[in-house]
């Protein structure tokens, strides 16, 4: 093989890696920002190495006879590569990488595949990137780059490999209507460089004439042009035709991805280092019980943790069951039933919300229940108006008669599995200080959740201080805020760390009652996570160390001040004098800014034959013109200058660091309207509370007006000046057809000169978050 043939295949096969690679990052548009770009893009380059070893090596072998077709085995040998990273990073129980695969690996891939096509159809763009989506995005981006080579390099059609990577693009053009210019203008860009890499199919070295020799380039230049052309056409008709009159044409195209209606879905993959995001309003169920339900109703229940994210983990299948069968993995005494009718509104999913005491379900359709999860499920979601009836047997519980509990303890070490993290042995000496006067697991269990629910230790707030952590539970003990998913990871990870078996559960919190009835509304806005522990003879017992601003009271059984000197309260009160103590003042927590939970309603379009058939001949008349012009692309709606990606980096920046002291914006406004408006934001929290504002209004009884303040007018001119002069270089670098040329440093020293002018007028007025707490919903 010779070095011309070698670079050749070389620069082919990083020329589509570069090309795939853009068209990955199309989907930063319908996926919020975070690291799966980067995994997304280390395993399509780990398959394109493996092609480009593999063909180098094949060509070595085959010297003497390179005029023989390419080989497909390259190709192969990127699958099987591709086929054990994919399985490796996403097929084990926790989502982390395990080198050994097997069919459990597959399993768990083609589930949380699964589990991305629902959240894909039911969650508003840009939607999380949760474990399963990052594992779908990852796993299209392989499979286009293999396409892609299989088409170019064996086929010997390299304007084809436009295809599966235009392919790509399909859903920022279904949902978005739009493409980034940057990713389209580099896929074509490759696209044409491949046509120029591909030699003649027989070329070999002879002495030819040289009106010969011009022929033959001519011919190369023609076919690359012509080539570049048609990928181009190709590209921009399918970016018009998927964003507008291509809805028509393909019917159905749209629901690949989104679902017509509204609906909400509890996620699957929770993870600690994440803000929680606004939650849906919309109905998720009713139920009607003629007592007030005194427990949450549980969805499902989590056993795997790496450190920052949870799992369900491994379960055997569940089996069928009757009316008059009761769902509890275990024999214990239960008290009176309760009859609880439900009817499922919003709420999609194949899991069905059950209480978390013994319970009779009594429904007309086919369901499983699992043991190992204590949960009831099926293969589909359920519809909107679903019926059916839960039938409660309460059990007695009680400190004396879970400090008495006895009997065999549960037959699963996953429940005392505890990940190995940078600080474990930190948290687990925690976890062994604040019980080490307790004598049995209910007392050590009371100390742990009275130790988390301790407001003067502990803030309640959907706004996370550190978003980068190595060790999530540690990180939480030290910052000492978050919402329901820390409080109840930390819970479950210290009862581990004591041996006790615990598990995390989540679901939904008792809702409101409707005023002159005995139905009860459960909106999204009530999802939770709560720590569940074992105790034999008992089973599983819910405690509940998320503060009670937004859970209310702990059970009955766990709350001390209910159950008098004999509830174990000497055990809290060691916890609470022996426990080391931040006096850090903890960082004022403000409304989450990650993307919605509930699903959208997205509408279709569709036109009629003859004008469709006008619209596609125009289109493509347009596609070759620019196309053969190079100067018309598709735009989009923000460049990608680098001046400008500085610009609306500090932009961002600027409001990032505001909505952490509660002085955010909407997204309704301008720019040029963003001055006036903090600078209210600001005015009105050294007046007081303000209705609806970011951090108010505020209930506690200790919250400290500023009617007396005497108000700096100086400093609010500084600071609306200050803001001006940001928003009038955004507004510049948007809008303005030449912007004039900007000083970054001077910019960047514009923003921090107005965070710090903001917080410093408003200084000694903690922001309060009164917002409910919850893991992501969906």
């Amino acid at each position: 093989m010779t070095a011309p043939a070698r670079w050749r295949t070389v620069l082919s096969t990083l020329v589509l890696l570069v090309g795939t690679v853009a068209s990955v990052r199309t989907l930063e548009t319908v996926v919020a920002p975070g690291p799966w770009t980067g995994l997304a893009t280390l395993l399509v380059a780990v398959t394109a190495l493996a092609v480009c070893a593999a063909r180098l090596l094949q060509d070595a072998l085959r010297a003497g006879r390179r005029s023989l077709p390419s080989s497909i085995v390259p190709t192969l040998a990127g699958l099987v590569v591709a086929t054990w990273s994919v399985l490796a990073r996403f097929g084990s129980p926790t989502g982390s990488f395990d080198p050994v695969v097997g069919t459990s690996s597959v399993g768990r891939v083609l589930s949380r595949i699964g589990t991305a096509r629902r959240l894909a159809s039911e969650e508003v763009a840009p939607i999380d990137p949760s474990l399963p989506v990052v594992l779908a995005v990852a796993a299209a981006g392989v499979a286009a780059f293999l396409v892609a080579d299989l088409v170019s390099a064996v086929l010997r059609l390299p304007a084809a490999a436009a295809v599966p990577l235009v392919a790509l693009w399909s859903p920022s053009l279904v949902i978005e209507g739009t493409v980034p210019g940057g990713a389209f203008a580099v896929t074509i860009l490759c696209l044409v460089i491949l046509l120029a890499l591909d030699p003649p199919v027989a070329a070999r070295p002879l002495a030819v004439d040289a009106r010969v020799t011009v022929a033959h380039a001519a011919a190369g230049a023609a076919r690359v042009v012509t080539g570049g052309v048609a990928v181009a056409a190709v590209a921009l008709l399918v970016a018009a035709g998927a964003g507008g009159w291509g809805a028509g044409l393909l019917p159905g195209w749209k629901d690949l991805f989104a679902t017509q209606g509204s609906s909400v879905q509890l996620s699957d993959d929770l993870d600690l280092l994440q803000n929680l995001g606004p939650r849906s309003d919309d109905v998720v169920l009713r139920y009607t019980t003629p007592e007030e339900l005194g427990s949450p109703l549980r969805v499902y229940t989590a056993t795997a943790f790496d450190g920052s994210h949870w799992s369900r983990g491994t379960a055997a299948a569940g089996s069928a069951f009757a009316d008059d069968d009761v769902l509890w993995p275990e024999r214990a005494p239960r008290t009176d039933d309760t009859t609880i009718d439900v009817r499922l509104e919003s709420y999609r999913d194949a899991l069905l919300p059950i209480t978390t005491e013994p319970r009779r379900v009594v429904i007309d359709d086919t369901w499983r229940y699992s043991p190992d999860r204590d949960q009831v499920e099926r293969d589909r979601p359920n519809p909107e108006g679903y019926e059916y009836t839960l039938v409660e047997s309460s059990r007695d519980l009680t400190p004396d008669g879970l400090r008495a509990s006895d009997g065999d303890d549960v037959d699963d070490s996953a429940y005392l599995d505890v990940p190995t993290t940078p600080h474990a042995a930190d948290t687990a000496a925690l976890a062994q200080d604040l019980t080490r006067d307790s004598s049995n697991r209910y007392d050590s269990a009371l100390a742990l959740q009275t130790y988390l629910r301790d407001t003067s230790r502990f803030t309640y707030s959907t706004d996370l201080p550190t978003l980068d952590s190595e060790d999530a539970v540690w990180t939480f003990l030290q910052d000492r805020t978050g919402y329901c998913v820390q409080f109840a990871t930390a819970m479950t990870v210290m009862a581990r760390d004591v041996g006790i078996p615990a598990r995390l559960a989540v679901g939904f919190l008792p809702g409101d009652r409707t005023v002159g009835t005995s139905t009860y509304e459960v909106t999204g806005t009530k999802s939770h996570a709560w720590p569940e522990l074992y105790f034999p003879g008992t089973g599983w017992v819910r405690f509940e160390p998320t503060p009670s601003v937004q859970t209310g009271p702990a059970p009955a059984y766990a709350d001390p001040l209910l159950q008098g000197s004999d509830s174990g309260d000497d055990a809290p009160a060691t916890a609470a004098s022996t426990a080391p103590r931040d006096e850090r003042p903890s960082p004022p927590p403000t409304a989450a800014t990650s993307s919605s939970s509930a699903a959208a309603t997205v509408g279709g379009s569709s036109t009629s034959g003859a004008p469709r058939i006008l619209v596609g001949a125009g289109l493509l008349a347009v596609a070759v013109l620019a196309a053969l012009g190079a100067a018309l692309v598709v735009r989009r709606r923000r460049g990608l200058r680098p001046e400008e990606d500085e610009v609306e980096a500090a932009w961002a920046s600027l409001r990032s660091r505001l909505d952490r002291s509660g002085l955010g914006w909407p997204d309704s406004l301008t720019p040029r309207q963003v001055p006036d408006a903090v600078v209210a934001a600001v005015t009105g929290r050294r007046a007081g509370p303000v209705e609806g504002a970011p951090g108010g209004p505020s209930t506690d009884e200790d919250d400290v007006t500023m009617d007396e303040a005497t108000m700096d007018d100086a400093t609010l001119r500084e600071l609306s000046g200050t803001l001006s002069r940001v928003a009038a270089i955004v507004e510049d670098r948007r809008y303005a057809k030449s912007p004039e040329p900007v000083d970054v440093p001077g910019l960047m020293e514009l923003v921090d000169r107005a965070v710090a002018t903001a917080r410093s007028a408003v200084s000694g007025r903690p922001s309060r978050d009164g917002a409910p707490s919850a893991p992501r919903g969906g």
